[in-house]
C-alpha cells in the first residue's frame, strides 16, 4: 500500500518536474509572446533541438 501511495504522489508531480526546465529556458529567452506565438514557438523548437 505504501508503494502505491508513493507512486501516486510521484506521478502527480511529474508534470511539474517536466515544466521546470522549460520555464527556466523560457525565462532565459525572454518569455513567451502571446501576441505572436508562432515566432516564439520557432525559437523554442530551435532551443530544444540545439541540445
Amino acid at each position: 500500500m505504501t508503494v502505491l501511495i508513493l507512486c501516486l504522489i510521484f506521478a502527480s508531480f511529474l508534470p511539474y518536474l517536466v515544466k521546470i526546465p522549460l520555464a527556466i529556458a523560457m525565462a532565459k529567452e525572454g518569455g513567451y509572446d502571446n501576441s505572436h506565438p508562432e515566432n516564439s514557438s520557432h525559437a523554442w523548437k530551435a532551443l530544444v533541438h540545439e541540445r
